[in-house]
């Protein structure tokens, strides 16, 4: 049985290690509180589009080079945004884990967020609504949670809608990012074939030095 271990920096990040022993493969994860229902009415869908924008490019790299560099080390990479929470994540040989937990730290905590990205990005969403919007399970379950939920932010759908969409600015990212990405709400999780003591190294030197505050709370 593996011995998962939760620690909490000072500045209210939570770092979660699970090592398991025999494996030669590494989950590398970084989950921000900070999904559909963080959202006003008229942010609908900005935790999704804000998901899809880190990767046209962060810390040092351009969304190529993001993609090459993983895709070179055989790391599979990827995000997913929820109700309650984003997530990145990846998976790698053991030796790539301090890599991989690099790189989704720099989608976390350095996007670039250009401006000439979002009207792109835009359009990707757009054609992932439409493909929802057309499959009879994704569409049900858009339906079950208005019906559940109404007059209410987890009624809404993650991906928003071409209206909500239509609303969002660069000013409109930068401020849902600012209130919503604290750093006591985010978690750092690892688990597989890890070196704790680096692990725990590298999480303290990304994470440490941000400035904690309170996110802004979520409609009850």
């Amino acid at each position: 049985m593996s011995a998962a271990s939760l620690k909490t920096l000072s500045n209210g990040v939570r770092l979660l290690m699970d090592p398991i022993p025999g494996l030669a493969s590494t989950c590398v994860g970084v989950w921000v509180k900070a999904g559909t229902r963080s959202e006003t009415m008229r942010e609908n869908g900005i935790a999704h589009l804000l998901e899809h924008l880190v990767f046209k490019g962060a810390g040092g790299r351009d969304a190529r080079t993001l993609a090459e560099e993983a895709e070179g080390r055989g790391i599979y990479l990827n995000a997913a945004t929820g109700y309650e929470r984003t997530g990145f994540f990846t998976r790698c040989l053991a030796d790539d884990a301090s890599f991989a937990l690099g790189l989704t730290t720099d989608l976390v905590l350095k996007p670039h967020l250009r401006p000439e990205d979002l009207a792109l990005e835009k359009g990707v969403v757009l054609q992932e609504i439409g493909e929802a919007f057309d499959d009879p399970e994704d569409r049900c379950g858009v339906l079950h949670q208005f019906a559940a939920f109404p007059d209410h932010a987890l009624g809404r759908p993650i991906l928003g809608d071409e209206a909500s969409l239509a609303g969002i600015d660069q000013a409109a990212i930068h401020a849902f990012r600012s209130r919503t990405y604290a750093p006591s709400s985010m978690l750092v999780a690892v688990s597989g074939a890890l070196d704790e003591a680096e692990i725990e190294d590298q999480v303290e030197r990304a994470f440490g030095g941000l400035a904690p505050f309170e996110a802004a709370p979520s409609v009850p």
